[in-house]
């Protein structure tokens, strides 16, 4: 080849980039998805606005609730989430002390029992929170409804029958011990 026909080559190898480049960038824009969020921290609440919407839907859709009842799920899930969540941080306080506790040369041993017995009790506070609240969110429904939320909560919210729970347990080993149990009385 001659010099001539090797920048005619080089002309067009630069161009071809050049439109792979701006499809490749096009593609990109386009493709973004409508999340107008750059920061971490916006782009989180936008997501757990997206979250809550999800929520919504689902519950709407799996217990067939009306507007004034998803309302009330509303309400009651926002001051169920408040209150859980200042138990988990009083819980988190009393496992901070404990584990400074780890750390001292000679650990006391009743503030270790006794902050131990502590987060038992935030642990315990945090269950009946969790029970009242799905008791509040029953009361809200119609009974059929209350069945549909029954097996919402034990698929969704305690994971029962997922194989990724943390404790392993499926779904049919829950009900099999139900049954011996039910068998024994």
């Amino acid at each position: 080849m001659n010099y001539f026909s090797d920048i005619k080559l080089y002309k067009w190898l630069v161009i071809i980039l050049i439109i792979i480049n701006v499809l490749t960038l096009s593609f990109l824009w386009i493709n973004d998805n409508d999340d107008e969020c750059v920061h971490p921290k916006a782009r989180k609440e936008y997501s757990k606005k997206n979250a809550q919407e999800r929520n919504e839907r689902f519950l709407k859709k799996e217990l067939n609730l009306t507007d004034d009842q998803l309302a009330q799920f509303n309400t009651l899930r926002s001051k169920h989430f408040n209150a859980v969540h200042t138990k988990k941080i009083e819980a988190h306080l009393i496992k901070e002390v404990l584990f400074e506790e780890v750390f001292k040369d000679s650990t006391n041993i009743l503030l270790k029992d006794s902050l131990i017995n502590a987060i038992a009790q935030k642990e315990a506070e945090l269950e009946l929170l969790n029970f009242k609240h799905f008791e509040a969110l029953s009361s809200v429904c119609t009974p059929d409804q209350q069945d549909r939320l029954k097996h919402v909560i034990l698929e969704v919210f305690l994971n029962i029958g997922d194989k990724n729970h943390r404790h392993g347990y499926k779904r049919e080993k829950i009900k099999d011990k139900r049954k011996k149990n039910d068998k024994h009385d």
